[in-house]
């Protein structure tokens, strides 16, 4: 009997939701396009206003579905990555969520490192190469 459309729409894939945030849309659409072709559900905001609000609309509608990894770049308007991670750390803890925050910068300096660090983040170098990406979900469970 060969195998009909029908039987490939009836396997349930899970498919992990991610966030990722930067002000710059190139970046945010070809992230999104890298990680689609590994599988994964992105949504996409540009500020870290938008991103804090997406966590809060998860956490309200189906906290199965909430993000296994949120990337965010650090220095962005209205709300910048930084603020946006003592928020979503907070929002984890109360909820008991486990979620990987990682915060990139073109900047090194130990001491915002440290900061990202402290509040429960991930820092990672910009620009993401597909080492980095690779690495970043090799821990992520479905």
């Amino acid at each position: 009997m060969p195998f009909e459309q029908k039987d490939y729409d009836e396997i349930n894939v899970i498919r992990p939701n991610i966030l990722l945030v930067d002000d710059d849309p190139q970046i945010v659409y070809s992230l999104s396009y890298i990680f689609r072709k590994k599988n994964f559900n992105c949504d996409k905001c540009f500020n870290g206003l938008d991103a804090l609000n997406m966590v809060h609309s998860k956490i309200s509608s189906n906290l199965d579905s909430f993000y296994k990894l949120i990337i965010m770049d650090l220095q962005m308007p209205i709300m910048n990555g930084m603020e946006a991670l003592k928020e979503m750390n907070k929002l984890l803890i109360e909820h008991n969520l486990t979620t990987k925050i990682v915060i990139c910068s073109g900047d090194e300096d130990p001491k915002i490192i440290r900061e990202i660090q402290d509040h429960g983040g991930e820092y990672a170098k910009k620009p993401l190469n597909i080492k980095q990406i690779n690495s970043l979900i090799s821990d992520i469970e479905i």
